[in-house]
């Protein structure tokens, strides 16, 4: 019972993590890299419990596509960062559910976000551009801890 509770403080400091890091993105649109090296930490420490090593080679595709996303300017380098650093977290059988969810929650966060800057001042919001990684990080804490529970 004492190392399930040490584990489960881990996944409750994990998704503290990936709230400050999504509150972070709307302030400031970046990802710090201190927050994701901090975040990797904490879910290699829950390899510790059930080792989550089947997992890296969708964690590598995952950073290839969000390169070529980079490069087309759609999603930012931090977002894409954020996106491998959660899947190493995320159970295979999940992974196709936070990408999905992802892109989900995301296009209705981006619709969201334009209808506000049309409301307010759509060239500023259209300057700073979406805040991605509170999406990823809705979807993605969610799968962290249902991994942990299943």
């Amino acid at each position: 019972m004492y190392n399930l509770d040490i584990y489960f403080f881990i996944v409750i400091l994990a998704l503290i993590l990936l709230a400050k890091m999504a509150f972070s993105d709307i302030k400031t649109r970046q990802v710090r890299h201190r927050d994701l090296l901090c975040l990797t930490f904490l879910l290699i420490c829950l390899w510790l419990k059930s080792p989550n090593v089947s997992v890296l080679p969708y964690t590598l595709m995952i950073l290839g596509v969000g390169f070529l996303l980079h490069i087309l300017r759609v999603l930012g380098a931090g977002d894409t960062k954020l996106l491998c650093v959660i899947s190493l977290g995320v159970s295979p059988q999940y992974l196709s559910l936070l990408l999905y969810g992802t892109v989900f929650v995301g296009g209705a966060f981006a619709v969201a976000y334009l209808l506000y800057g049309y409301t307010t001042d759509i060239q500023k919001i259209r300057a700073r551009g979406v805040p991605y990684a509170v999406p990823i990080a809705m979807v993605g804490g969610p799968l962290i801890l249902l991994t942990y529970i299943s």
